[in-house]
């Protein structure tokens, strides 16, 4: 916002991409410390070790690779007739 009144609304698109750009590495970045921070917590209290951890990376790239699907959406919901089944005791 400040840079806009100090260029006086004047920005050309590669500006603007540039700014864009810009952004979306902060967010990236800012979500790829905090998520790390959280797991390296997470994994520190449960006393894993470097051999543990290393399975784990392996294991997520896998998986990452085979469905990336599954880390960008969420999983499909099932019918309600099926949920309705699980729920009927035998």
């Amino acid at each position: 916002g400040f840079s806009l009144v100090g260029l006086d609304f004047a920005l050309s698109w590669q500006m603007l991409l540039w700014a864009a750009v810009g952004i979306a590495l902060i967010g990236a970045v800012n979500l790829t410390v905090s998520f790390s921070l959280a797991l390296y917590v997470a994994m520190k209290s449960r006393k894993v070790t470097f051999m543990q951890w290393r399975l784990l990376v392996i294991a997520l790239l896998t998986r990452f690779v085979q469905e990336p699907r599954q880390f960008l959406l969420p999983p499909k919901k099932e019918s309600a007739e099926a949920a309705e089944l699980d729920q009927v005791p035998n």
